[in-house]
């Protein structure tokens, strides 16, 4: 089953995303499916919400993850972690103990529940927690051009 929204390039929004995740129950999913994607009610079932909620947590979890590894990967790159985290073979890295400001579309930080918390915990697994603990997470406003202009005067 499917909606003009649905077939339309780009048409299932990140709003949706937040919706469905922001939902308290199956029943609120189905809410969201039958008013913002247009389906019929009788043809959404309780456990299609629950696959799509699941679905929805799927995808914002990895877009968490990948933007981790960018953050990971600037942190490596900067001297300010290691990747894997620190160990007594390598030592610590150069910049180890400083802050590490990163700058992110302040629409995913303010609007989609759970976004930056699982930024942080994909950055745990690939840099360890005391670089995490360092990494402060600011909203960039105005796109993605300010939010890189702001994570390369966080690495100067």
């Amino acid at each position: 089953l499917s909606t003009p929204i649905l077939n339309a390039q780009y048409g299932f929004d990140t709003a949706y995303m937040s919706e469905i995740e922001s939902a308290c129950s199956p029943q609120e999913v189905q809410t969201v499916l039958i008013q913002l994607l247009g389906f019929t009610p009788e043809l959404v079932t309780e456990r299609d919400a629950k696959i799509v909620r699941w679905c929805v947590e799927l995808v914002a979890t990895r877009a968490a993850r990948l933007s981790a590894c960018a953050v990971a990967a600037v942190l490596v790159q900067t001297e300010g972690a290691i990747l894997g985290g620190p160990s007594e073979k390598e030592g610590r890295p150069l910049r180890a103990g400083q802050p590490f400001k990163v700058g992110v579309d302040g629409s995913l930080i303010q609007h989609y529940p759970g976004f930056e918390p699982r930024l942080l915990q994909a950055l745990v697994a690939l840099v360890g927690a005391e670089a995490e603990g360092l990494v402060e997470i600011g909203m960039a406003k105005d796109g993605s051009g300010v939010g890189g202009e702001f994570l390369f005067r966080a690495c100067l």
